[in-house]
């Protein structure tokens, strides 16, 4: 997949879940995101790259229970 296609993924995931969560019965919800970037990393052998990693976590309790996600 290319950057692009992942950071739309990415967005349209944040953007369906908040529309969703907004709509519930929440009682308090909690999101992070982090883009982490790279250069150097080393394999077994001598040659190096860069590497992009993407989290998300989200914490929420609502009048049901509460949920936990981290992608």
């Amino acid at each position: 997949m290319t950057k692009n296609k992942i950071l739309f993924h990415v967005l349209a995931f944040i953007l369906t879940t908040t529309v969703a969560a907004t709509s519930s019965a929440a009682d308090w919800s909690q999101t992070n995101i982090q883009f982490l970037h790279g250069n150097e990393y080393k394999k077994g052998n001598d040659d190096s790259y860069s590497a992009t990693v993407v989290t998300f976590e989200h914490l929420s309790s609502w009048a049901y229970g509460s949920n936990f996600f981290l992608l």
